[in-house]
């Protein structure tokens, strides 16, 4: 039986494994670590730890900043949490007019920020470019 993704993402880890593990060995309850290729597995956060860095130095770069502190980055995560949303949900209304169905394409991503754009919710660039 094909559980829901929403509803596993919903259940604690030991209630996944006995719902998910194959039932032949009734002593092994633990999940073993699998190794993927191209990670680390004696350190799994490490992954995350470069991308934070990553991350960091993008911040850096668009804000100008040299520090930047813990309530910037969350202040930066939400608000491009809220466009990317406001521009999913535009996007699904150019489907609906569309009467497109199936995953959101490119073109209505397009047509999503053009029309954003249109409504001044997406800011304008305060210097111009120098080479188009």
């Amino acid at each position: 039986m094909a559980m829901d993704p929403f509803e596993a993402a919903l259940k604690e880890p030991a209630d996944f494994q006995e719902d998910t593990m194959d039932t032949q060995s009734p002593t092994s309850t633990a999940a073993e670590p699998v190794a993927v290729p191209g990670t680390n597995v004696s350190n799994p956060n490490n992954e995350n730890e470069e991308e934070e860095e990553e991350n960091m130095d993008l911040l850096l770069t668009i804000t100008g900043m040299r520090n930047v502190s813990e309530p910037m980055i969350v202040a930066v995560s939400a608000t491009s949490k809220m466009f990317v949303g406001e521009i999913v949900e535009t996007a699904r209304g150019v489907m609906a007019e569309r009467k497109d169905s199936g995953p959101i394409r490119p073109c209505h991503i397009r047509e999503a920020f053009r029309r954003l754009r249109l409504e001044g919710k997406v800011p304008r660039r305060s210097v111009p470019r120098l080479f188009l």
